[in-house]
């Protein structure tokens, strides 16, 4: 619906409630209504909670995951390479050096701003956690 029919039906509206007598609210109707506010918002937090440790966990179990796989591939690169290679653990030198010298300044920038907020991040949503854990026991 667009504006002007918004605007039509809001007169309506006060049109056809203009006559109506006013009614007192009834008793404990705030009461009921803050404990409901409440109620919402205690449920959205825990969405957001809920929402935030799976993703956490599923970052957690993958970066697992992915140091257990690479941390064995890559001792076991590095012994080939001393083995098999000559001059293999020069060219992996290389390797690393030319891709810390050729990435553009802005992606290293971007990777340590991320990596910080990371950390920030999981700092303030574990101290949030111990907070409320704290009022919750009080």
């Amino acid at each position: 619906m667009d504006d002007r029919g918004m605007q039509e039906l809001d007169a309506l509206i006060e049109r056809s409630l203009r006559d109506e007598q006013m009614r007192a609210v009834p008793a404990g109707f705030h009461n009921r209504l803050n404990e409901r506010l409440k109620v919402a918002a205690i449920v959205e937090r825990e969405r957001h909670r809920v929402r935030y440790g799976a993703m956490a966990g599923v970052f957690l179990f993958g970066m697992l995951g992915i140091t257990l796989l690479f941390a064995p591939v890559m001792s076991y690169l590095q012994g080939w390479l001393v083995r098999s290679v000559p001059g293999g653990m020069g060219y992996l030198d290389y390797i690393v050096v030319s891709l810390l010298n050729t990435s553009p300044v802005w992606a290293r920038t971007s990777a340590v701003v991320l990596a910080c907020g990371i950390g920030l991040g999981l700092i303030v949503s574990g101290t949030r956690v111990i907070q409320m854990r704290m009022a919750r026991n009080r």
